[in-house]
């Protein structure tokens, strides 16, 4: 589903809560021809790319905090979220100073530029900013309430 509900002011005022996750709720596109949002290829990197490197809304680890500490921490997911030994191998190397969303409304499936390698669940899925076509990921479930309840 394709929506235009918000605006950049919107966006930016999200985002300076510390307290505010990044992530996107789109999953499963593997064609290249796709009619999605573009955030389904380009979420992440706009995030580096446009609020961390171009704005300065918040700082680069900071933004890494809140793709994958946060994240894990308030489903709690104890295994993920951090470097650290024992934890499950889901790493992502890319160019801070090139990191760009390539994916519009008109091209939704154009990957970003700068992102290097991508390691999930220990796999490579991206090599050298070539994507590998191993799909080593899957379904996840919170190990407690995320609503409190």
């Amino acid at each position: 589903m394709v929506v235009f509900m918000m605006q950049e002011e919107d966006v930016w005022q999200a985002l300076v809560w510390n307290g505010t996750v990044i992530g996107s709720d789109q999953m499963g596109v593997f064609s290249d021809t796709a009619r999605v949002h573009p955030r389904a290829y380009g979420a992440f990197a706009r995030v580096l790319g446009r609020y961390v490197r171009e704005t300065a809304l918040f700082s680069l680890p900071e933004a890494i905090r809140r793709m994958s500490g946060l994240p894990a921490a308030i489903l709690g997911l104890e295994d993920r979220g951090y470097v650290r030994e024992g934890r499950v191998a889901d790493l992502v190397v890319f160019d801070a100073n090139r990191v760009r969303d390539e994916s519009s409304y008109e091209t939704p499936t154009l990957r970003p530029t700068g992102i290097e390698y991508v390691m999930v669940n220990g796999a490579m899925a991206i090599d050298g900013g070539i994507v590998t076509g191993v799909r080593a990921g899957r379904s996840l479930r919170a190990r407690h309430s995320v609503t409190g309840t």
